[in-house]
């Protein structure tokens, strides 16, 4: 924990702005324009208009804060055997360690706002270990070791690569529940020429489902995967392989949705 403690508290900063805004705004249903209500879509086809719904001001009722909505964000991070294996060169898989622990840190305390998941892929699949559920976040730090214990513990896995069905999976899984906002943020080290992974086929499994923001971090793969995060819309793809960008990455993310909330709102 001390390795990450200034990295977590500044992702700490930018969830509690995050919550600190959005008192303010909740989603306005029922109205005639905006962004599309999809538990109003047979509605809509039957010809009703009020079937969109958009940011606004929330009401002078201290009891509307607790109907909202959490934000649900899933990460779906890389434990394949690779991650082990090249550990020794460029601690990639301490790296990632450290930074699901930043993560579970920089959450706790703002579990209303934010319902977050971790999964880990690997050659075994897509979801290969459930490191941390949907609403049962890690509540304290010997918790938080065994999510830890377990990333570790999961390299010790078949041999291959899932980063194209952990995006898809990933997506179908934070969708299965309403919210104010659905987050996919997938780490893979994928030999992207190996096994296929290209900016075409990451769209068609990150960016299928609009309601989704689905992001990419790669923290390997070479020029490879430089490439797709150039060929990916702007803000969906990043490169990590200095260990101190992670927490700048993770802030500019949640940035961004912040910032994306903001504009929806004043439409």
């Amino acid at each position: 924990v001390e390795a990450v403690r200034r990295d977590v508290a500044m992702l700490r900063a930018v969830v509690a702005s995050a919550e600190a805004k959005e008192r303010d705004r909740i989603w306005l249903r029922n109205q005639l324009g905006g962004d599309l209500d999809e538990n109003r879509i047979v509605d809509g086809a039957a010809g009703e208009s009020s079937v969109f719904r958009r940011r606004g001001v929330l009401p002078s009722n201290p009891h509307s804060m607790q109907m909202r909505r959490p934000k649900r964000v899933l990460f779906a991070v890389d434990v394949s055997a690779s991650m082990a294996r090249f550990d020794s060169e460029d601690r990639r898989l301490a790296r990632l360690a450290a930074c699901v622990v930043m993560l579970m840190e920089a959450m706790a305390g703002h579990e209303t706002r934010f319902n977050y998941a971790i999964v880990g892929h690997n050659g075994d699949g897509p979801r290969a270990v459930e490191l941390v559920k949907f609403g049962s976040p890690p509540q304290d730090e010997e918790a938080r070791f065994e999510v830890v214990r377990k990333l570790y513990g999961a390299t010790s896995c078949a041999s291959g690569d899932s980063t194209l069905a952990a995006a898809a999976a990933g997506v179908s899984e934070v969708i299965k529940e309403d919210a104010d906002d659905h987050i996919v943020v997938l780490i893979s080290d994928a030999n992207v020429g190996l096994y296929g992974v290209d900016a075409m086929s990451l769209r068609e499994s990150l960016l299928f489902d609009s309601r989704v923001r689905g992001h990419v971090i790669f923290i390997a793969g070479g020029q490879g995967a430089y490439e797709i995060v150039e060929q990916l819309p702007r803000g969906c793809g990043f490169m990590a392989t200095d260990p101190s960008l992670l927490h700048v990455i993770m802030k500019d993310i949640f940035s961004r949705s912040i910032l994306e909330d903001d504009m929806r709102s004043h439409l």
